[in-house]
């Protein structure tokens, strides 16, 4: 059992500085007096109060049994809304220690076999301090007029909302945890699901007409869920006299949606692509603004091609203007004849890569010793950043990927469209590919000194050691770019080499 308290103060005050009279002199009085305004005044003073005990009971090492609670107070929250209770309870079994279980002819290659359930919820804090308070701020420039000049006023900054409280989390998780073949091979699956509510919402200041001039409250309103399942494999072996291997690998799968929230019902009016209100009661992996964009037919390659495509559909436009050979086309989804925004719509039922892993090697050798780390995705869509699809100006450069694009020297090969090409800046499935993705991203080559050797030098032991990062992109599905960044036109992620020694005395 144990309780803590803690209590946070902090000031903050920024004074803007105009009209400088002294050169290369940063203090105030170097500035025009006259001009100094201050910009931003603020106090908050904070605290919380924690109360936390933990039990558990093992019986016969076989059945487990554990209940962690924390009672909680914030100053977040106003008077009979401060405390918080976070209870979570635990169930494990290890049913290899079964007599049953040791006595099964079967059974004989798993070494140990734990079956656990974990059933809590938490609470969370995290939001602006003392929201349940009216909060006002002296207005300076937007004060009232009196006469030819503003004068100072007070401002509400937001309305307040007393009856805000916690925000909850209820989980569950059910796990498996084994190990086979002589302690060689180690699996654990868990599947688990997540219940947010009462989380804090701010959709109500879509609610409010935009005359009103005052943020909504803070409410305890929105409602998530999420699921999936997580593993984890490991294997140890011993390849030859000396030679260790050790591996490990994780992956998962998960989904989530959002069940409640606060909008704005006006919004829904015009709820056309790239706009749509797809906030909640939707599959994120296939309503995400990644994978909304317009379904593409194919590229006119020549004027014979526009032609005949103007023949069949005389109405047609892209972005309201006829098309051209060497631009994209794309299909009408909504019938009226024109390529728009309209025409938007999801693109795949799914963009998440069907496995996404971290991997770890470990490959020892008498003293010496290989760790790598690889990350890996396999399946799954990735698209084209927005900032590698614009044309170039004089002052700006742009992909090399350029140089294979549609020409009237070379109209059939080219792969990308004209760089006027009104949908060129569009979500398109034109820019998607594979997003399998190979990357190292460390590896550590590490030599300990023999013990003999140590005592000799009149140490504890000594281990040299070469590490590198951001090594090598074995597979990358946009080879532009660093497959870490947003866009080629980031600063890429640099690889670093470096040499240590670690000496224990």
């Amino acid at each position: 059992m144990g309780g803590e308290q803690s209590e946070s103060n902090s000031q903050e005050s920024i004074v803007r500085y105009t009209n400088q009279l002294i050169p290369d002199i940063d203090q105030y009085w170097a500035f025009d007096a006259t001009s100094l305004a201050r910009q931003n005044f603020g106090r908050t003073a904070v605290s919380k109060r924690s109360f936390f005990g933990r039990f558990n009971y093992d019986f016969d090492k076989k059945y487990l049994f554990e209940v962690i609670t924390r009672v909680d107070a914030s100053s977040n929250f106003a008077t009979g809304n401060r405390w918080g209770v976070s209870p979570n309870v635990g169930l494990g079994w290890v049913a290899s220690q079964e007599e049953f279980f040791k006595n099964a002819d079967f059974l004989k290659f798993i070494n140990f076999a734990k079956i656990k359930v974990n059933v809590g919820i938490t609470g969370d804090d995290r939001v602006g301090s003392r929201l349940w308070q009216d909060r006002f701020q002296i207005d300076v420039t937007n004060g009232y007029l009196y006469g030819t000049s503003n004068q100072n006023s007070l401002n509400r900054s937001r309305l307040a909302n007393p009856d805000i409280t916690w925000e909850k989390k209820r989980t569950v998780n059910i796990g498996l945890e084994t190990s086979m073949f002589n302690n060689k091979l180690d699996f654990s699956v868990e599947v688990f699901q997540n219940r947010n509510y009462d989380a804090f919402d701010l959709g109500g200041n879509n609610l409010f007409p935009l005359y009103f001039g005052t943020a909504a409250p803070v409410v305890n309103y929105r409602e998530t869920y999420n699921w999936g399942s997580e593993f984890s494999i490991g294997y140890r072996a011993k390849l030859a006299t000396d030679w260790n291997l050790s591996a490990s690998m994780n992956f998962g799968w998960g989904n989530s949606i959002v069940t409640q929230t606060l909008y704005a019902p006006g919004q829904l009016i015009n709820n056309v692509a790239p706009d749509w209100q797809t906030q909640f009661g939707t599959d994120p992996r296939v309503y995400s603004s990644s994978n909304i964009g317009l379904k593409s037919l194919g590229m006119f390659r020549t004027q014979a091609e526009v032609d005949a495509w103007m023949a069949k559909y005389p109405n047609y436009r892209l972005y309201d203007v006829i098309p051209q050979a060497g631009w994209l086309y794309y299909e009408d989804t909504n019938g009226d004849g024109v390529i728009s925004d309209s025409d938007m719509k999801p693109l795949y039922n799914n963009t998440n890569p069907f496995l996404s892993t971290g991997i770890s090697l470990n490959l020892t050798y008498k003293n010496f010793s290989l760790n790598t780390n690889i990350n890996a995705r396999f399946g799954g869509k990735v698209f084209y950043d927005s900032r590698a699809r614009i044309a170039p100006s004089a002052a700006r450069n742009v992909l090399t990927i350029w140089q294979d694009r549609w020409t009237p020297e070379n109209p059939m090969d080219g792969k990308f469209p004209r760089f006027d090409d009104p949908g060129l800046t569009k979500n398109s499935d034109f820019w998607a590919v594979d997003g399998t993705m190979i990357r190292i991203n460390t590896m550590t080559l590490s030599y300990k000194a023999p013990t003999a050797f140590a005592n000799k030098l009149g140490i504890g032991g000594a281990r040299i050691l070469l590490t590198g990062n951001n090594l090598w992109t074995i597979v990358n599905p946009l080879p532009y770019k660093d497959p870490y960044t947003s866009s080629a036109y980031d600063y890429p992620i640099l690889r670093t080499l470096s040499l240590g020694l670690s000496v224990n005395l």
